[in-house]
C-alpha cells in the first residue's frame, strides 16, 4: 500500500525538523510547525546559498553520500525530502 510511503516521508520530515531545531543558523523564515513539502527553500523559507551549504554539511554527518552540489537541485522541501528518502533506502 501507499501508506508505507507516507509514513516514511513523515519520518524524514521529522528528522529534517529536528536538524533545523538543533541548528539556529538554519532556522527558516516560518515557524517549523508550519513547514510543508511544497515550501520553496529560498523564496518561502529564506534559505540562501550559505544556509543551504550549512544544511548540506549537517546532512552529510548523517548521510555521507550527499554532496554539496546537490543543493542546487533542491527547490522545495519536497525535493530535499525525496533525496533524503533515497539515501535512507
Amino acid at each position: 500500500t501507499d501508506m508505507g510511503g507516507i509514513g516514511h516521508q513523515e519520518t524524514t520530515l521529522k528528522e529534517l525538523l529536528g536538524l533545523l531545531k538543533r541548528s539556529p543558523d538554519l532556522r527558516p523564515l516560518i515557524p517549523l510547525e508550519q513547514l510543508a513539502p511544497e515550501h520553496r527553500l529560498r523564496e518561502d523559507l529564506g534559505m540562501d546559498s550559505l544556509c543551504l551549504m550549512g544544511l548540506v554539511y549537517e546532512l552529510q554527518d548523517l548521510y555521507p553520500v550527499i554532496e554539496v552540489h546537490e543543493m542546487n537541485a533542491w527547490k522545495t522541501v519536497q525535493d530535499l525530502l525525496g533525496r533524503l528518502e533515497e539515501v535512507r533506502a
